[in-house]
């Protein structure tokens, strides 16, 4: 997700890159690191790294499956290695990377569990480790594990590079990574044994061959290093941005706009045109075609109402048309042999008022398909005309040109390319030319169109088309060339020509001479720079490209999702107001003023809904920018929509699509109002800091369209924008992997930082260096360290309110730390327990809890950490923010995927109980196919009309008015979830173990069976212990806690419980019946057990008084007969 602020460090960057930052006295001491600093750095480090390898596990598994999990470990594992050695090296101040501490950390991070970091780590480059011992002793406390740590180096024992491997367990995924590398590495690693970081990085700047091998193979140093390509071949679909550049990923959404826009313009004037022109008598329809062509200049007086759109349509074809002429003196556009005279008409139009160019439904319209009657005419026609040229088999060559002219379309990505499709018919000019047959059966085939408001729409679509696209290639194809990326092909490496690709932006080959004069020649990128630009063009008109094959299921998944969100959010009236003061609250986080620019945001939103209000000239503007219609969760329903199935046929579908589609507009008008409003903050700030920006002559004069440019950029990066989201995330929200909320969530952790970032820029003076290199302006560093100071205020203030605000409050109302963390745990629902929550006590073990997350979106990042704080150990607080960042960016999928699962199960997880007790399979079926559409179709209106006598006339005035959303529960009522969910638990885990035991054949299988469901047994337990104690903590009896027991939970559970013991797992399965049937079944389960597990299984069967001293003789001596036989 590329932002403005990634150019601003001229080192090679990642998300955490710091600003370049101005010099002071204090920049030429050599100090080491403080001790908060280090502290920060190394939970940076550790933050980072085992985030990058469990997500890295996360997306491998779902590509494929465990080898793919084992993969993206590794990758995930190398990844975040590096960003987190980097990024701990940069928070404790240092200036200068070390490579060498890169590499150690990076090999520290394959380890599993922060291991690398805190233990294991000791044996692998001790020198490197014992630092890495001082960061983590001094910074983070953790003395249990230093002294692990001190004991390992005393020792002096060191992994190889095998045992490396082999203690992560990942030797298949390393091996694929490192492939014919890892040999020879292994002698290079070796020598390195003993070198400390500062040693080897002294090696890797003077070329030692050992050092630069396993430095550069690790890290990337090398830019052609295999982990490095491993790493872009994860990032090409994640995060593409960071293969190709920041900046051209910017181009690459700036021309998916302004192709949008181009379309959307087109579509506006044609309605606005055609519906005035339809109405003409045939006299004033012919007078208007004289004027649009520039013929005549007199506009019939029945046309007047079409005045105002024709004259902003020739304006908008002119600004087309002008960059056209522009780019074919660049060289960027080739018209071949014809390119002149096309240029000499398109000048000539100019002059004259017109450029309308003959445009086709076929190149413009996908959904357009041409009348098989037109098909069979043009067949007829080209097969005369290649018969008179002199063809042997003119059906057939009239039969593959038709094919190609299909062929040229890509139907299935609903994309179109007039270019293709000309040169089909350019390769046989002079066959038309002959026969005119272009003017005839051939634009019946293709669908010329007719009336003034359609040739509008194919130009201007067109033209903005072509003109967004080779904008957009020539931007793009520069910076890769700049940055190395882009090489030609004397250039390529030796050894790697397979591993280059002719770089292609949007499906077309690039091309650029080295000068003026100069031959065009291709450019070559490694072939995840072309999967990258493909992947950003996703979002875009053009193409839209999906981490995975799309097929009937996934496009039934996608349809089904989008429904359940729309029902859920757009039709639910309560769903608007958190829109607005959630909106509100994160541009007062910025430090803005949220009514400036209220009037024009307004204006703009309204567009969207009424389709009126605005120019086209207004609307270009705002659209090319990426301001309008970019809300997150409305457009993710939209872009589920158009990658599903139409779920109504006909005309009922095309209204209900239209429905959908205007409410969608409706419940995002307040997003693009609010973005309207940061895009005229940034327009006043400017102002501000940048004197004269806006004063012809003035040495900081700025055009008007750079200057909007430039707020759009400032305002996409630090206000979400659904743009800017990763594809193959979209992808996988859409299907359900990933919850409804990641696209928010990740929205959120972007700007926020984007946030924090450009203050500090503006405070130290990287924002002034950055604008005088890029524009050549001169900011005033007084008013932008003001802006910087008072925006670190206002962001301090709004993520203090978010964590410090909200625990005063509860603890004005009796609630502390640990108060708030039992509710969060045991009597929250599931659904708040990592979110942010004001606790209402309402008497009698009744509490309202309200989240703020939906008032206060600070607080859904705030509240990952404050999940750590009132835990009782590290590890404890650690796994607490971990569970929160996994609930928030990952969480069980959406609500449609489990609700199929859940219907599939057959389980209704509102009453633990079965959808349908029916044994007729039919009526299973209606029922399982009611509840899944009530569960996830039933409008978001009609469940707050079901629950208005339960709330409150304040709390119905609060909910839709200010946003709040209040969740009234009691203590034991909502542990009664919690408690339901373990008992289901201990049936499944009983299943499964009762079914192995079943089919062991051995008794060693058997007792690793039990070993793994026992284990997850006592989790459980543990779990309903914890969940006892909380209840204590809120001052419940023991009397009602054991009430609140499941009944199904048995009296020795229960009464564990209640000690909170946590026993073993009962080793017996299911035995009942007589006596000697009884002993007969222990038998049996005693000789498929270790002979261990069998005496404890007959030890808890008397202890549960389930057997008697004599059963238990008679089971063993029946035993030792048959072993006997």
């Amino acid at each position: 997700m590329a932002d403005i602020f990634d150019t601003l460090d001229a080192k090679k960057g990642d998300v955490f890159d710091d600003l370049t930052a101005q010099k002071d006295i204090f920049d030429t001491i050599d100090v080491d690191p403080s001790l908060g600093q280090i502290g920060t750095g190394l939970l940076a480090e550790i933050v980072l790294g085992e985030g990058g390898k469990y997500a890295g596990a996360t997306a491998g598994a779902l590509v494929g499956g465990p080898v793919g999990a084992g993969i993206g470990y590794l990758t995930g594992a190398i990844g975040g290695g590096i960003t987190g050695s980097i990024a701990a090296q940069r928070q404790e101040g240092r200036d200068d990377i070390s490579w060498g501490r890169v590499t150690a950390d990076t090999l520290l991070n394959v380890l599993p569990f922060g291991a690398g970091k805190v233990s294991k780590g000791a044996k692998l480059l001790p020198r490197v480790a014992k630092a890495t011992l001082t960061r983590g002793t001094q910074g983070a406390g953790i003395s249990t594990a230093a002294m692990a740590i001190e004991k390992g180096i005393e020792e002096g024992e060191m992994l190889t590079l095998d045992e490396l491997i082999a203690a992560a367990g990942t030797g298949a995924g390393l091996g694929i990574g490192l492939g014919a590398a890892g040999a020879a590495l292994n002698k290079s690693y070796s020598k390195l044994l003993n070198k400390s970081t500062d040693e080897i990085d002294s090696l890797y700047n003077k070329g030692d061959v050992d050092a630069v091998s396993v430095v550069d193979a690790i890290t990337g140093g090398n830019p052609a290093g295999r982990v490095n390509r491993m790493l872009n071949s994860v990032n090409q679909y994640i995060l593409p941005s960071k293969v190709i550049g920041n900046r051209s990923a910017e181009d690459v959404r700036r021309a998916v706009n302004e192709i949008g826009t181009a379309k959307e313009l087109a579509g506006r004037a044609r309605d606005s045109l055609d519906g005035v022109y339809k109405k003409l008598n045939k006299a004033d329809q012919i007078a208007v075609d004289k004027y649009m062509v520039g013929e005549s200049k007199v506009l019939p007086e029945a046309a007047m109402p079409s005045e105002d759109i024709i004259k902003e349509s020739r304006e908008i074809i002119d600004g087309f048309s002008s960059k056209i002429i522009e780019l074919s003196n660049k060289g960027v556009l080739d018209f071949g042999d014809e390119g002149d005279a096309l240029i000499g008409t398109i000048k000539k139009n100019l002059q004259k008022g017109s450029y309308l160019t003959k445009e086709y439904r076929f190149y413009e319209d996908a959904n357009y398909v041409p009348s098989q009657e037109s098909r069979n005419n043009l067949v007829n026609s080209l097969s005369k005309a290649f018969k008179k040229d002199g063809s042997k088999n003119p059906q057939k060559d009239a039969l593959d040109m038709v094919r190609k002219l299909d062929d040229s379309r890509d139907l299935v990505n609903k994309r179109v390319s007039a270019k293709r499709g000309m040169n089909v018919i350019a390769e046989n000019s002079r066959l038309f030319k002959q026969r005119k047959v272009l003017d005839k059966t051939m634009k019946e085939f293709l669908g010329e169109y007719d009336t003034p408001g359609e040739k509008v729409f194919g130009t201007i679509s067109r033209l903005g088309r072509l003109v967004a696209q080779q904008e957009a290639a020539l931007r793009i194809s520069d910076n890769l060339q700049r940055s190395g990326a882009a090489i030609r092909a004397n250039q390529i490496p030796a050894g790697m020509e397979g591993e280059y690709k002719i770089l292609e932006i949007n499906n077309e080959p690039i091309e650029r001479a080295l000068s003026a004069n100069a031959p065009k020649e291709k450019l070559y990128v490694l072939k995840e720079v072309n999967e990258s630009i493909k992947q950003l063009y996703a979002t875009g008109v053009p193409q839209d490209t999906s981490l995975l094959v799309e097929n009937v299921f996934t496009k039934i998944l996608s349809s089904t999702t989008g429904l359940t969100k729309f029902v859920k959010v757009p039709l639910a009236p309560a769903a608007y107001s958190p829109q607005l003061v959630g909106n509100a609250f994160m541009i007062l986080g910025q430090g803005m003023n949220p009514f400036r620019g209220a009037g024009k945001g307004l204006r703009v939103a309204a567009n969207e809904v009424l389709g009126k209000g605005l120019t086209l000239k207004d609307i270009q503007r705002y659209k090319s920018l990426g301001l309008v219609d970019k809300e997150i969760f409305s457009s993710d329903i939209r872009n589920a929509f158009n990658k599903g199935y139409r779920l109504l046929p006909g005309k009922l579908g095309k209204g209900a699509d239209f429905g959908m589609k205007k409410l969608g507009k409706f419940y995002s008008a307040i997003d693009t109002a609010n973005r309207i409003t940061v895009f005229e903050n940034y327009q006043k700030q400017l102002k501000s800091l940048i004197p004269g920006i806006d004063k012809t002559g003035s040495k900081n004069f700025m055009d008007s369209a750079t200057r909007d440019k430039l707020a759009a950029e400032l305002t996409n990066s630090t206000y979400q924008n659904y743009d800017r989201i990763s594809p193959s995330l979209r992808y996988l929200s859409r299907v359900g992997v990933l919850n409804e909320f990641v696209s928010f969530n990740l929205e959120l952790t972007r700007t926020t930082f984007n946030q924090a970032r450009l203050a500090k820029s503006m405070v130290d003076g990287s924002f002034a260096k950055r604008m005088k290199d890029e524009y050549g302006v001169t900011v005033s560093q007084g008013a932008a360290a003001f802006e910087g100071s008072k925006r670190i205020v206002a962001l301090s203030g709004a993520l203090g309110a978010a964590t410090a605000g909200i625990a005063a409050f509860n603890k004005l109302n009796g609630f502390d730390d640990e108060k708030v963390r039992a509710i969060k745990e045991t009597a929250a629902p599931s659904w708040d327990e990592s979110s942010a929550l004001l606790v209402e006590d309402q008497g009698d073990g009744k509490i309202g809890l309200i989240n703020m997350g939906y008032r206060m979106p600070a607080a859904e990042l705030t509240s990952m950490f404050q999940a750590g704080m009132g835990t009782g150990s590290y590890s404890d607080a650690a796994s607490a923010v971990f569970q929160s960042f996994t609930d928030k960016f990952f969480g069980t999928g959406t609500m449609n995927a489990k609700n199929i699962i859940n219907t599939l199960q057959d389980y209704n997880p509102n009453t633990g109980r079965k959808i349908s007790t029916s044994v007729n399979r039919l009526d299973r079926i209606i029922d399982q196919g009611t509840f899944y559409a009530k569960q996830g179709f039933n409008p978001g209106f009609v469940s707050d009309i079901k629950k208005w006598d339960e709330r409150t006339s304040g709390e119905m005035g609060a909910r839709y008015l200010t946003g709040e959303r209040k969740f009234n529960t009691t203590y034991l009522g909502g542990a009664s979830y919690r408690f339901r969910a373990i008992n289901d638990n201990f049936r499944a885990i009983r299943s499964g173990y009762s079914g192995s035991l079943n089919r062991s054949k051995n008794p060693s299988q058997s007792g690793q069976d039990y070993a793994k469901y026992n284990e997850n047994y006592r989790q459980n337990v543990a779990e309903a212990i914890k969940h006892v104690n909380n209840l204590r903590i809120l001052e419940q009896t023991d009397e009602d806690i054991y009430k609140t027991l499941p009944s199904s939970f048995s009296k020795f559970v229960k009464d564990m419980v209640m000690q909170g013991k946590v026993p073993d797992m009962r080793i017996s399965s299911s035995i009942s019946g007589p006596r000697l049937e009884r002993i007969e079944s222990y038998v049996e389960n005693f000789k498929k057990l270790p002979r261990e597990l069998g005496f404890k299984m007959l030890e808890q069967e008397a202890v549960l008084g389930k057997v008697k001293a004599s059963d238990i003789n008679d089971i063993i001596n029946i035993v030792k007969l048959q072993e006997g036989l």
